[in-house]
């Protein structure tokens, strides 16, 4: 703690990934408006239906960064069961001598005490994500117990979390009719941006929230982003949506409209090819060859040179299976009205497993006791 009041954070804890974003001579951010030349004709015309909708804007007395990480963990909640990401979770806990855990607390979708929850999630994330907090705002954290940390949180930052929340029902209710919602989301590429990882996936859709009044250039080159840095198409993406919070308005995009909207009639697998190269570490000294992926059109996850060759690229099939088993497990576990989405979900991670060599018993200790059981019902499905 400084003179000041203020708690400082290790350095490092922040995603890199915006930071590239905002400047003009960064390989993404070259490459981003390079292959994108329209994405301000995306950005303009979603800024025009923004500008035709309701916006619920944040009261002076309460802190638009807060407010904004507290409203993203509320919805992260409502779609996923996580009302706070993993690594955010975990610095908090090494960081500061917090002695509640708000994971664990069972939330109600309309009380009071499920928004003073998400308040709570919020400050834990904008702590992490900026690097720093002042004193006071911190002070909820260093509460005794959950109940004295909920009563602490700011009053009016509360009402007006519940009130733009209320707000979002319909934009909710449709996301949720997609799929099963991962949150915090990371990417086979995400190491070639120092770390990044998205709000959160539904079903086949990549979710970004924005809590501000205007639609911006730099949405539109982090939803692309993140499209990219699925090299080796891990996720499946079909579409891609931005949810306005304030504005409760949900853009929304296939893949390639999206593509197509920002300018470049490439084909994904294409760009996401050129977008590995130029980005490794050989591409940014200038000194890359070719990719070459083993998996035809779907992508890549690094590359190997060698006597000046390039290598075809390995992906780890088995890798990917129990990285998707463990997220449908840990859904089909929170589920309650999508039960039986969650199961047909954890059924086909199962055989994804199976295709990519792995033993019932290596699935079995990725998703636990439930999964067992479903791992019996899919043998007894399928034999062989």
């Amino acid at each position: 703690t400084t003179s000041s009041g203020t708690v400082t954070l290790p350095e490092g804890t922040c995603m890199t990934l915006t930071t590239d974003l905002d400047s003009s001579t960064s390989p993404i951010r070259v490459f981003i408006d390079r292959e994108f030349p329209a994405i301000g004709d995306a950005t303009a015309v979603v800024r025009g239906h923004l500008a035709e909708s309701d916006y619920v804007p944040c009261p002076g007395d309460v802190s638009p960064s807060l407010a904004g990480h507290s409203l993203h963990a509320i919805v992260s909640w409502e779609l996923s069961g996580e009302i706070l990401s993993d690594r955010a979770a975990r610095f908090m806990t090494e960081t500061f001598p917090i002695r509640f855990d708000i994971r664990s607390q069972a939330m109600t979708s309309d009380d009071d005490s499920s928004t003073r929850i998400a308040v709570l999630a919020g400050l834990m994330e904008q702590c992490y994500r900026s690097g720093y907090v002042d004193s006071v705002t911190c002070v909820p954290l260093v509460q005794p117990s959950l109940d004295a940390a909920m009563a602490a949180v700011d009053a009016r930052t509360v009402s007006h979390v519940a009130s733009v929340r209320a707000q979002l029902a319909p934009q909710l209710h449709e996301m949720s009719r997609l799929g099963i919602t991962s949150s915090g989301p990371a990417f086979s590429g995400s190491h070639l941006v120092g770390g990044a990882d998205a709000d959160m996936i539904c079903g086949r859709s990549l979710v970004e929230l924005k809590a501000v009044k205007q639609a911006e250039v730099r949405h539109f080159r982090q939803l692309l982003s993140y499209v990219l840095l699925d090299l080796d198409d891990e996720w499946r993406f079909d579409s891609a949506i931005l949810l306005y919070l304030r504005h409760h308005h949900l853009a929304s995009w296939t893949v390639r409209d999206l593509l197509a909207a920002c300018g470049s009639d490439r084909p994904i697998s294409e760009l996401r090819n050129t977008f590995a190269l130029e980005l490794s570490p050989e591409g940014r000294f200038g000194n890359a060859h070719p990719v070459v992926s083993s998996h035809g059109t779907s992508g890549v996850t690094g590359s190997e040179v060698n006597d000046g060759k390039a290598k075809p690229m390995r992906r780890d099939p088995a890798a990917v299976a129990l990285r998707r088993l463990a997220i449908a497990n840990r859904n089909f576990e929170v589920a309650s009205e999508t039960k039986s989405a969650a199961h047909s979900a954890l059924i086909t991670a199962l055989r994804l497993g199976a295709e990519a060599g792995l033993t019932k018993a290596e699935m079995g200790r990725a998703i636990g006791r439930s999964g067992q059981r479903v791992i019996q019902i899919l043998s007894e499905s399928t034999p062989d």
